[in-house]
């Protein structure tokens, strides 16, 4: 857990801060701070990993809390610039509005780290517009999903593959409906063919179900592959 020091007299900018923190508390946790002063009593207890102070405060500025860490990486809230830059190798001036992943890497500056940027896994067959609109940007929730969705699929994909072997009908009805969902969710665009397998799941055509699910046994297979590397992407955050 990572904690942030804020020092900002606006209440809404106080507010936009917090919900940032809120939606990202697996990972962060901070103290706010309403001026300089309140901030410069309570330094002599103060343990953080990222100070973030805005540019004008009622009773001070900026400057008033970089002095009192001159060794120290600092980084500055302002509204009035439209691009980030970097004032020196201490101090960086970012504006505002502070967002997730701006916040992610001040970390890793502020804390020495090396940030290593995870390139995200290419995909063949998984698409993640569903996901991504349903997590909100929470990764840790992304995991959750992506790992159950994915221990479901390879329960499905064995049962699946026992009730074809059997020609067990009603059971490859069943899991057909369970795996169109699974395609649904993963973005795997085979909806139609699992639903074709559910709605005509009989004796009469299960040559045509024999062959569609050959294709569609392959897509769930090189699935799983992927969402595992996903989790693991995911899971650096």
């Amino acid at each position: 857990m990572r904690h942030i020091l804020y020092i900002e007299d606006d209440l809404v900018d106080q507010m936009a801060f917090k919900r940032l923190i809120q939606q990202n508390s697996h990972i962060y946790s901070c103290s706010i701070f309403n001026s300089c002063s309140e901030f410069k009593s309570a330094v002599p207890s103060l343990s953080h990993d990222l100070l973030v102070v805005d540019n004008n405060l009622g009773d001070g500025n900026a400057q008033d809390i970089i002095q009192l860490y001159p060794d120290k990486k600092i980084v500055v809230l302002t509204g009035t610039l439209e691009l980030n830059w970097t004032f020196n190798e201490k101090v960086k001036v970012i504006a505002k509005p502070l967002e997730a992943d701006t916040l992610h890497h001040l970390l890793h500056w502020a804390m020495n780290d090396e940030l290593v940027e995870a390139q995200r896994p290419p995909l063949k067959f998984v698409n993640l517009n569903y996901l991504e609109k349903m997590v909100g940007g929470d990764n840790a929730f992304m995991v959750k999903m992506l790992s159950l969705t994915s221990e479901e699929l390879g329960k499905d994909i064995i049962a699946l593959q026992t009730a074809m072997d059997t020609a067990d009908f009603a059971a490859i009805k069943f899991h057909a409906h369970r795996l169109k969902t699974r395609s649904r969710v993963l973005g795997l665009g085979m909806d139609q063919e699992a639903y074709w397998i559910e709605s005509h799941a009989s004796a009469e055509f299960f040559t045509e179900i024999k062959e569609i699910y050959a294709k569609f046994a392959i897509v769930l297979k090189e699935s799983l592959v992927e969402v595992a590397a996903l989790v693991d992407y995911f899971k650096q955050d």
